[in-house]
């Protein structure tokens, strides 16, 4: 091989890394990444949120989660709590479209949500949830 098709090679290796740990982009929705047998739990989550959101959510648009900050300040552990809530049951009905960890960096993804935590910690805190939930 080429030096310009080894480069080019390269390229085409990173860009399939970066789709396959990103399958998503800014314009993604939320319902995108659950399956049908999924979207009442979905829409719960949404309802349960709606209080610590800034705008109204519909549950076929959002593509964002803008949390009011200081509404959420006092009370995260509860959001961590009521996303647990949601992947646990989307998990026990195989609701997922995309890999659990693709999911919390969805969440983690500054296009998609406002909280500013990483996916590790984020993952790190719904687990913690979620053991507690069982």
């Amino acid at each position: 091989m080429t030096r310009k098709r080894t480069g080019d090679r390269k390229v085409q290796l990173a860009k399939s890394r970066e789709k396959r740990l990103y399958p998503f982009d800014s314009t993604t929705r939320l319902c995108e990444l659950v399956k049908n047998v999924a979207i009442g739990d979905l829409d719960k989550l949404l309802v349960n949120l709606s209080p610590y959101l800034l705008d109204k959510v519909v549950l076929y648009h959002v593509s964002r989660l803008n949390f009011d900050l200081d509404r959420i300040r006092g009370v995260q552990k509860n959001v961590y709590k009521m996303l647990a809530d949601f992947l646990k049951n989307v998990l026990a009905k195989n609701g997922l479209r995309v890999k659990q960890e693709v999911f919390f960096r969805y969440l983690a993804s500054p296009d998609h949500c406002n909280l500013g935590i990483l996916s590790q910690s984020l993952k790190a805190q719904i687990r913690k949830e979620m053991k507690n939930i069982s």
